[in-house]
């Protein structure tokens, strides 16, 4: 089976959109919390690079199934 199909490979995917939308979209000078909306002291941000290990792996398996023709 294709990992693509994979409900929880998806999930963690959007989240990651979400995430990277919500931090595009924020005023500059502000911090608030995703979850709560309260002010944050600092934006500083440790990489997840496990996340970014399957998004990259997504994004490949994508390309790979989209050059076979599907």
């Amino acid at each position: 089976m294709s990992r693509l199909g994979r409900p929880d490979l998806k999930a963690g995917f959007l989240q990651a959109i979400d995430l990277a939308i919500f931090f595009l979209l924020v005023k500059p000078g502000s911090c608030p919390s995703v979850i709560t909306n309260a002010e944050l002291p600092n934006a500083f941000l440790v990489p997840n690079r496990h996340l970014k290990a399957m998004c990259q792996q997504f994004l490949d398996e994508v390309r790979e199934v989209e050059e076979a023709g599907g």
